[in-house]
């Protein structure tokens, strides 16, 4: 689901419209089974962020937003929301009180140092929420190991689908 309402991408990458999507469900102009486009992988359907509301933060706290994610959560097994970066934008906010899973995604090459640890203090609050961090574009020099020290560990025989269901099907991906 795209909720990067304000720079949409998830159409490019999956090659579908970007005409329609989460914005006109939100908003009721379209139900929910026919904004959803089969994207060209097997059994990944994509529901893409729509024409650009004046008023995002709004429309993803509102009770329809969680209306969707209750309907996305029975139709499929892992539901995924590519949110804005998590710092400066009410829209991530609105949406963390909604996911049982926080899936955080920093890009090395691109994200600011001081902006990581804002994150890092601001997720640390979020005690109900599994949290996972992904680093991206590494290259392995190390440079970022003292960013993420995970108070639960997860055993190496725990698979990442297990991992994921012992929380919820929904989770948020945030990305910098």
């Amino acid at each position: 689901v795209d909720c990067d309402m304000r720079r949409p991408r998830l159409h490019s990458y999956f090659e579908v419209s970007n005409q329609y999507g989460l914005t006109d469900v939100l908003e009721r102009r379209m139900g929910l089974d026919t904004a959803l486009q089969q994207s060209s992988y097997p059994g990944v359907c994509v529901l893409a962020s729509g024409s650009l509301p004046s008023h995002t933060s709004k429309l993803l706290s509102s009770p329809q937003m969680s209306e969707i994610i209750n309907s996305l959560r029975i139709k499929f097994d892992y539901v995924l929301l590519d949110t804005p970066a998590l710092l400066g934008i009410a829209d991530v906010a609105a949406l963390i009180r909604k996911v049982g899973s926080i899936l955080w995604i920093v890009r090395r090459t691109y994200a600011k140092l001081q902006a990581v640890e804002d994150a890092r203090q601001f997720l640390k609050g979020l005690d109900d929420k599994s949290i996972s961090l992904i680093i991206n574009q590494v290259d392995n020099n190390g440079s970022y190991s003292n960013y993420h020290k995970t108070q639960r560990k997860i055993s190496s025989t725990t698979s990442l689908d297990q991992e994921i269901n012992a929380h919820s099907n929904v989770i948020v991906g945030i990305g910098n």
